[in-house]
């Protein structure tokens, strides 16, 4: 076993807390949907990150392809580099999913509202740090689509930072969707 198989390994875990904890929150929903205060955008946040997450899951062989087969610094840095995203995801999927709860009504619009501002931060942080990754290693193919997807994305948690029109957050929660929908049908690599 090389060190990309290693880091894969490692990256895989770290997507596995993310799915883990998206699913099991849907256990959650399901076995209190009597004690639940629906709010219907989470369900596209949420949908939209699953997209996210098993894309990026999907798209780990292609990713390997460009790792620094090395040792030292640069095998260090392609580890943070491949390791970025999936700890993104895992960190949302904490913020964003309900835990279970036995004693208490599950508020998804509390879950939602008062996680939202946090999860368009490190979105859009890391939709930034996509870009610049993208622009910088030529050796990173990324096609047309990740070129328009990926600047419209970060326009959509910048908006979401800064309104705070209810509306425009149900709208956002709907156009996150649909922009991981297309970029798991687009997007062939990282």
């Amino acid at each position: 076993m090389d060190y990309i198989e290693y880091i894969q390994i490692f990256i895989s875990l770290v997507l596995g807390m993310a799915f883990t904890r998206i699913i099991t929150s849907y256990a959650v929903i399901i076995k209190n949907a009597n004690r639940l205060r629906f709010y219907w955008p989470y369900f596209p946040f949420s949908m939209g990150l699953l997209i996210f997450v098993i894309n990026d899951f999907w798209t780990g062989f292609e990713r390997s392809k460009f790792l620094t087969i090395g040792t030292g610094f640069d095998l260090k840095l392609s580890f943070v580099n491949a390791l970025i995203s999936p700890l993104c995801y895992t960190i949302l999927a904490e913020l964003l999913h309900p835990k279970a709860s036995e004693d208490k009504t599950v508020d998804m619009q509390q879950i939602v509202v008062t996680g939202r501002k946090t999860a368009y931060v490190l979105g859009a942080l890391n939709t930034v740090y996509a870009i610049i990754i993208s622009l910088l290693f030529a050796q990173i193919s990324t096609t047309i689509s990740a070129q328009l997807i990926r600047p419209i994305i970060l326009t959509v948690f910048i908006v979401g930072i800064f309104s705070k029109n209810e509306l425009v957050q149900k709208c956002i929660a709907v156009i996150f969707f649909l922009l991981a929908i297309a970029w798991f049908l687009f997007e062939n690599t990282i």
